[in-house]
């Protein structure tokens, strides 16, 4: 074995020695994932780079309605409207502060185009396929029950709506930089097929709307909620 291999095989040892540490506390060394979430360099990678190459993969929303899951500082509900062309946002989060936060990112939109309420993505409170669009920017990974979530995007996608989303998989959530310095969920983690197929499972079809990163540690892509 060579050095790169040793190496290689150091990494992995070190990973799986703070993966069953983190296991057994629960918790990392330090969480500096809300730091990020409201970092200008999120913001930033959201305008520049995940929003356009979501528009491109799934296209604009023309005036129709769209709900973000997760809405973080509040950019992507702002981006649903000036990228991708949405009449009327719903932006929902777990945590009430972050809702009140983000209010500020829409300053200058007219009033009444986006709102921000305290939800979870595993019970929607909006009636079914009652929205053209649904943004998720690394909000899955986050969700313990990921799978439930994904239903209830599902549900209240109409039928041709689309599934906007940019992930990080378990290559990404399970690395030792990941465990050791932010709290997300580490069991029942889904790579890149994975999540395609239970996407597909619920009627959202991904085809050949996606793009990977990282050797697939980030994706993005465009589900479209199937008709009939």
């Amino acid at each position: 074995m060579g050095v790169r291999g040793w190496a290689a095989a150091g990494t992995g040892a070190a990973a799986g020695a703070v993966l069953g540490w983190a296991g057994r506390r629960g918790e990392p060394l330090v969480d500096l994932d809300p730091v990020w979430v409201g970092s200008g360099a999120r913001a930033a990678i959201q305008r520049r780079y995940e929003a356009p190459t979501l528009r491109r993969l799934g296209g604009g929303l023309d005036g129709g309605a769209a709900l973000e899951i997760g809405c973080g500082r509040g950019v992507g509900a702002r981006l649903a409207v000036e990228a991708f062309g949405a009449g009327t946002v719903v932006a929902v989060d777990v945590h009430p502060d972050t809702v009140q936060r983000a209010a500020a990112a829409v300053d200058g939109l007219p009033a009444g185009v986006v709102s921000f309420s305290v939800g979870d993505a595993t019970r929607l409170d909006l009636p079914d396929a009652s929205v053209d669009g649904v943004f998720d920017y690394h909000t899955l990974h986050h969700v313990g029950r990921w799978r439930v979530a994904v239903a209830e995007v599902a549900r209240v996608l109409r039928p041709g709506g689309r599934l906007y989303f940019s992930e990080l998989t378990r290559r990404a959530t399970n690395s030792l930089p990941l465990v050791v310095l932010t709290a997300h969920p580490r069991q029942d983690r889904f790579d890149t097929a994975e999540l395609v197929a239970e996407l597909g499972r619920h009627g959202l079809d991904v085809g050949d709307r996606l793009v990977e990163h990282a050797g697939g540690a980030w994706v993005l892509g465009a589900a479209v909620r199937r008709r009939g």
